[in-house]
């Protein structure tokens, strides 16, 4: 917390940058008597960090924040006559002088007053010549800058025009502006993931399907309006002034315009994260992306055989069928607490980082057959309605799918867990299938619960378990007696 006085009056200026969840917030918050406004001053920043531990503060006083020794020096005479000097006069005139004096020294003029004078002539040329060699230089620097600085000011009014484009009330414009965004980042690699932040973020806004929408109720209550049109009975100013009240087909036909866009920004997505083949990425393949769509409403999504870095797609709801066949996550994935209405495709998936189901809810089949999990795979009280595919999957670290409720059939036919597998307190309310399953690791069903019976593979590994001492129980729900 810093305190600013100003000459108009007393102000106290405090400014936060608080981290939460990795995003930072600023607010800042100025006093003058009993009138409080917000405000932002370029010179005192105090950073908070609200987990607790670290304060940075940092303060922006002019005698502080000065370059000191040589550097100190430079800028301070930064754009006089001194630059000029050191820069362009000082060299160029050294350089004469040497080409002067070697000349001199070298070259044998005799007593012939002409050829001194001739020397001295082409040491003064060297030294020009070196004047407008600078000179050049100096100039193509400065239009090299100008060049520079002008393409960014065009590109931060593309990105600005782009964004504001995409709160524009008509579809169209809203299109465009997608488009615009993309082109933005195709042309300017630096720029690719800001864009891809406008196009989540965009896709983080709430957003009711078609035939969910529910009618507006716009005007004035029942009792207020007839006050309002019994004073002004005889201008019949009040029919003209009350709104018109949106019909169903009206919230509906908006409602289909913004699917379209919204299946728009995806496509985008989806258009810049294919990376095709191996060996030939496409042009318009943008590498080392994250994405961040926690909470999105997601409508027919397909990023199968694509490619990013971390993906969040906490509490997304996914309408309609999730392809994410062949896609690689080269960091973490999150997909905690999503809701899959669809098919839910992750066949051939590679997770390089840690990922995560807790919670999520598979409406229809769920298919992770032949993915490779590197590292954590946590599905944690994840809720498959119907059949579960994970044949021939691979998990690298340690699995958990501790309280998961199989609502149809669970495929795990020559599974790999490389580590600790979890599966205590399980329902598996279909056939369970673990043929030529590999355990690698310690496994626990302890009260996993089996609607038919218990395979084999599990009977066969937990006698073994008991032979070692240990005593994991499972349950049959057709005795519900412990069984081992």
């Amino acid at each position: 917390m810093c305190d600013v006085n100003s000459s108009a009056g007393e102000y106290r200026t405090i400014e936060y940058m608080c981290y939460t969840n990795r995003r930072p917030t600023v607010a800042a918050q100025t006093d003058r008597g009993c009138h409080r406004r917000l405000v932002v001053r370029r010179k005192v920043l105090c950073y908070v960090e609200q987990a607790g531990g670290d304060v940075l503060a940092m303060s922006a006083n002019d005698d502080k924040n000065r370059p000191v020794g040589l550097r100190r020096w430079w800028d301070q005479r930064s754009g006089t006559w001194w630059w000029a000097t050191l820069v362009i006069v000082l060299p160029v005139a050294l350089i004469t002088a040497t080409a002067l004096i070697t000349l001199l020294t070298f070259v044998d003029v005799g007593h012939d007053p002409k050829d001194r004078i001739e020397v001295i002539k082409t040491g003064l040329t060297v030294g020009a010549g070196t004047g407008g060699i600078v000179a050049l230089i100096l100039t193509g620097r400065r239009q090299w800058a100008t060049e520079h600085d002008n393409r960014e000011r065009r590109l931060t009014e593309l990105y600005v025009k782009a964004v504001e484009q995409l709160g524009s009330e008509k579809a169209p414009v809203r299109h465009g502006g997608l488009y615009a965004l993309a082109r933005v980042g195709q042309d300017n690699p630096s720029q690719r993931q800001n864009v891809v932040d406008v196009l989540c973020a965009y896709l983080r806004a709430p957003y009711v399907p078609p035939g969910d929408a529910p009618v507006l109720r716009l005007g004035l209550p029942r009792p207020l309006l007839h006050r309002t049109r019994s004073a002004d009975c005889g201008a019949g100013s009040a029919a003209r002034d009350i709104p018109k009240l949106p019909t169903r087909g009206d919230v509906e036909d908006e409602a289909r315009q913004e699917r379209e866009v919204r299946l728009t920004a995806q496509r985008l997505l989806v258009r810049h994260l294919y990376h095709g083949d191996q060996k030939h990425l496409p042009a318009t393949f943008w590498a080392g992306m994250n994405l961040d769509l926690t909470g999105a409403v997601l409508i027919d999504l397909d990023l199968s055989t694509c490619r990013v870095n971390d993906a969040t797609f906490t509490r997304a709801k996914f309408s309609g069928p999730a392809e994410f066949a062949g896609a690689e996550f080269a960091g973490d994935a999150e997909f905690g607490e999503a809701e899959f209405g669809g098919d839910a495709w992750f066949s051939e998936a590679k997770f390089g980082g840690a990922t995560g189901f807790a919670q999520a809810k598979f409406g229809a089949f769920a298919g992770f057959g032949r993915s490779k999990f590197c590292g954590e795979a946590v599905f944690t009280g994840a809720e498959f309605g119907r059949d579960a595919g994970f044949a021939g999957v691979e998990f690298g670290g340690y699995a958990w799918f501790g309280d998961a409720k199989f609502g149809g059939d669970a495929v795990f036919i020559r599974a790999k867990f490389g580590g600790v597998a979890g599966f205590a307190g399980v329902e598996f309310g279909g056939n369970a299938e673990f043929d030529g399953v590999e355990l690698g690791g310690d496994t626990g069903f302890d009260c996993a619960k089996f609607a038919t019976s218990v395979p084999a593979e599990v009977a066969s590994y937990l006698a073994s378990r008991s032979e070692d001492g240990q005593s994991p129980a499972t349950s049959d729900d057709k005795t519900g007696a412990p069984d081992s």
